[in-house]
This record gives structure tokens, C-alpha cells and sequence, in this order.
């Protein structure tokens, strides 16, 4: 160990890094209790990639995991 770190050799990655696999798992069940979820009718705001302002939208159907299908007023 030289100023406090791991050695690290062939057979450092056959043994299972328990500091790594529980920062996984907390930050995999964070991501699953804090995506949003929305349903049909809410009024959202959205941002396209062409334009810089916010606009008002309404969710009309979820396509994905974190893809809506929303209509603009225009």
C-alpha cells in the first residue's frame, strides 16, 4: 500500500468490490423511486432542442420508460 491506496493486480477483479455493489444498488433504487410518472391529461411544461423557452403540454400517452407523447397548444 503505498499513500493509502489498493494494489491492484489480476486477481484484484475476480473478488467482488462490495463498496462499488452497494453504491449500485442504491443508486439503481434511487433512479426507480424518483423518475416521474405521469398519466394522460397532465399539463406539463416541455423544452424542444430547438427552442430555448419553456411551453405548456398535455401528456396524451407514455411510450416509453421516460418517453411521453405530449400535444403543444399550437
Amino acid at each position: 500500500m503505498m499513500f493509502g491506496r489498493q494494489l491492484h493486480c489480476l486477481l484484484s477483479n475476480i473478488r467482488p468490490n462490495k463498496r462499488k455493489h452497494q453504491h449500485y444498488q442504491q443508486v439503481k433504487e434511487n433512479v426507480r423511486t424518483t423518475s416521474p410518472n405521469y398519466h394522460p391529461g397532465e399539463n406539463v411544461f416541455i423544452k424542444t432542442r430547438d427552442e430555448k423557452k419553456w411551453q405548456p403540454a398535455t401528456i396524451v400517452s407514455r411510450k416509453h420508460r421516460y418517453s411521453y407523447l405530449v400535444s403543444t397548444p399550437r
